[in-house]
């Protein structure tokens, strides 16, 4: 598809030096381009760039949605490219030589990125609006200038203490990111000001950053660490900071209306005159924290810990502060108007002037079940069994019964108060995301009103989440871990990695080709938003499965009291469905894999199979846990070609291959075409220095009795390969050891090998 008009010029003037030979009115089609760029990719060249340019690509325009995975673009001056959709997995952007890719001003708008080393790469003013740059090494990059960041995926993200003020970064998805600087210096993250409304920042770490005057409306935080931020005059209305970690930071003058921090750490936070209007602060820790003049009208405190709390002149009325710790906490002139406080403590709290009217002081019982350190070691013996039970569901297979799974559906909908949508099944999540990106391309504008909105996390926040949290407090930390595990969740992780890199073709054959240049323009940031969304918002029962055990073990150990009808609908969802992309009218409902195979290490692994394969035949290989393409997944390890290796343009998987090919097939000629420093070490110790030196024809440089210094006459590593050849006496078997370039004779290398010892000082020779 011919590059967007009002893109075109302005690549085109940015790059007359890459393309001056080439007719930029030439457009290949996607299945040509993607072919030169493969058949580039299998020479392992250092200058992708210029093989492409000599091949007849015009790099501005003709690398867009391609697939660049595994190839080497560190000498590549890709500034102002179009780059959009382009899948850059694996990619080396750098190398030891300190060349390093050119990206300034790139249009990567939904470009793959994850998981790569971009530090020190040039991002300014790059669009990376929906691209995916999850586990990415982002440290020195010019990260902060990049003009567009909306809905892009930085989950686990290092980011070494950006500076993002004022940016939009809407919908962007920071879960578990760091934000902290590599090293120990005086700057820190700085995002005052910045839109990070409906952004994603669980568990991410923005310790000591500076967000004054940040938009985090509808933000999920569940718990980050925003210890010792500066949050003044922020905007956190409806945000999710369940057990997140605010201690001492700063939030005078904050809107936290309707914000959800159960569980969080607020101690010595401060929060004068801070909004918390219907907040809720169940269970919260608030020791020393100052909420002069606050407003808490309607907020939930009931459990929280207020002990040494300011509440000087603070609007409690219609507070709930039930079970709530008042030790100690200064509530001179508060209002209290008809606020809970059945079975607060209040010893030595300061309520002098206070206005209690109407409130309610009555003590009850607590209303938890037995707590963990009551419990029996015959009880808490029973939790691996449990989890083994639940980590057996995160990797079922099989065939699916799709009556039971839309009963299960309708379960959700019925308790969420929503309709019976309609139910689509899908026999894989590949056929989900095509069927919905034939009803993007063709029905955009109705599209909402066909599907409703999307219910994303819903079911999980609002039955699942609170009884967790609850559970999770209750059983103890050490309990919970031994009934909880990652299992699900890692297996979740790879099918949406997988499907993500498999999201360019599809969408540039069923949207972006259908609709042409011109629409594309005007409609492609609104359906990267809408794709986007779809993708994120799935329902994942293995990530489910995770947690399973915690609600079991507590409802059939402890007999606790609950909600047996939630119960019933999550064991229901875990047992018998497959991915669900669930909206208000529509549910989009994927049969479970057909197979999911694990080694003993709980990693996905098959040999000559698929390690997870659909009922449609849609597969994915591995290798212990190492993503493989089908080329090698369906062929048996032992059965591996010494030639993939010369094709190979992944490094990862050339290491894959060096690991797995017996030393025996793998000749010593292959140093002489491997171009990565850390390969050739790989090689050099898999093949030996013996066979290296017998099949490169070391030259002999000096001999010692048995012994003889030999030079390796080729660029194999930073050094000159010297290298100690010693032949035994009695067997004649040839052993090699490789020493330093700068021994001149054979005898002085035999002293460096035994620590400075002359061969004649050897009581015994061997």
């Amino acid at each position: 598809m011919p590059m967007r008009g009002i893109e075109r010029s302005r690549l085109k003037n940015k790059n007359l030096h890459l393309a001056t030979h080439i007719d930029m009115s030439t457009q290949k089609s996607l299945a040509e381009r993607q072919a030169i760029i493969d058949k580039i990719k299998k020479t392992q060249t250092d200058n992708f760039l210029r093989e492409a340019i000599a091949a007849g690509l015009n790099p501005a325009f003709d690398l867009a949605w391609t697939d660049l995975s595994g190839a080497d673009l560190s000498r590549a001056d890709l500034r102002w490219t179009d780059l959009e959709g382009v899948n850059f997995k694996d990619v080396n952007f750098r190398d030891r030589q300190d060349h390093y890719a050119k990206l300034k001003g790139a249009f990567l708008r939904g470009a793959l990125l994850s998981d790569a080393d971009l530090e020190n790469i040039n991002l300014e003013n790059a669009n990376l609006g929906f691209a995916d740059l999850s586990n990415t090494k982002l440290g020195g990059t010019g990260f902060e200038s990049s003009y567009n960041l909306r809905d892009a995926n930085l989950t686990n993200a290092n980011l070494d203490a950006p500076c993002l003020n004022g940016d939009t970064l809407s919908d962007a998805k920071f879960s578990g990111a760091d934000f902290r600087p590599q090293q120990d210096y005086e700057y820190y993250a700085e995002l005052e000001g910045a839109n990070l409304t409906a952004a994603n920042l669980s568990r991410a770490d923005l310790e000591f950053a500076k967000m004054d005057n940040a938009c985090l409306v509808d933000a999920d935080m569940e718990g980050v660490c925003l210890k010792e931020v500066w949050l003044n005059g922020a905007n956190l209305n409806s945000a999710y900071l369940v057990d997140a970690n605010l201690a001492g930071t700063q939030l005078d003058y904050a809107n936290l209306v309707d914000a959800d921090l159960s569980g969080a750490n607020l101690s010595r936070t401060s929060l004068m005159q801070a909004n918390l209007r219907r907040a809720c602060l169940v269970d919260a820790n608030l020791q020393g924290a100052d909420f002069t003049r606050a407003d808490l009208r309607g907020a939930d405190l009931s459990g929280a810990n207020l002990s040494g709390a300011y509440l000087v002149d603070a609007d409690l009325s219609g507070a709930n502060l039930g079970r709530a710790n008042l030790n100690n906490t200064y509530l001179n002139c508060a209002d209290l108007r008809f606020a809970n406080l059945v079975g607060a403590n209040l010893l030595d709290a300061k309520l002098a002037e206070a206005d209690l009217s109407g409130a309610t002081l009555d003590d009850i019982c607590d209303e938890y079940p037995r707590k963990a350190e009551e419990l029996t070691d015959e009880t808490k013996a029973l939790a691996p069994v449990i989890s083994e039970k639940w980590k057996a569901l995160a990797s079922k297979s099989g065939q699916s019964d799709r009556q039971q799974a839309a009963n299960s559906i309708k379960a959700i909908y019925s308790l969420l108060g929503k309709p019976e949508p309609e139910i689509i099944f899908c026999d894989s999540p590949v056929v989900a995301l095509r069927f919905f990106l034939s009803k993007l391309a063709a029905n955009l504008g109705l599209l909402e009103e066909e599907f409703g909105n999307s219910l994303g996390n819903i079911p999980k926040q609002k039955l699942w989440k609170p009884l967790l949290r609850q559970i999770r407090k209750q059983l103890g930390q050490s309990l919970s871990k031994a009934l909880e595990n990652n299992l699900g969740n890692k297996i979740a992780q790879e099918l949406k990695k997988h499907l993500r890199s498999q999201l360019s073709p599809h969408l540039w054959e069923l949207v972006v080709t259908p609709l042409g240049e011109e629409n594309w323009t005007k409609l492609g940031e609104e359906i990267w938003r809408k794709v986007s969304a779809f993708l994120d918002n799935c329902i994942c029962p293995e990530s489910l499965a995770d947690i399973g055990a915690l609600f079991d073990f507590q409802i059939s150990v402890l007999n606790a009291r609950g909600d047996t009808e939630q119960w019933k609908a999550f064991e229901s969802i875990v047992s018998n469905c497959g991915w669900l992309f669930a909206f208000d009218k529509v549910c989009l409902a994927c049969d479970r894999p057909f197979k999911i195979n694990l080694d003993n290490e709980q990693r996905l692994h098959a040999e000559g199979e698929a390690a997870i394969k659909f009922a449609d035949g849609y597969s994915l290989y591995y290798y212990h846990g190492v993503s493989l393409p089908e080329k090698y997944g369906k062929v048996r390890p032992q059965h591996w070609q010494t030639e993939w290796y010369l094709e190979e343009p992944n490094i990862q998987l050339r290491r894959i291959l060096i690991e797995v090919i017996p030393s025996h097939k793998l000749q010593a000629s292959l140093l002489l075409h491997e171009r990565n420093a850390e390969m050739r070490r790989n090689l050099i110790r898999k093949i030996g220095y013996a066979r290296i030196c017998q099949e490169l024809q070391a030259i002999e440089l000096d001999t010692y009795l048995e012994y003889a210094l030999l030079k390796i006459d080729a660029n194999l590593d930073r050094e000159q390969i010297y290298i100690l050849k010693m032949t035994c006496p009695s067997t004649g078997s040839i052993h090699a050891l490789r020493v330093p370039p700068n021994m001149a004779s054979a005898r002085e290398a035999i002293c460096w090998v035994n620590w400075g010892i002359a061969p004649e000082e050897f009581s015994v020779q061997t």
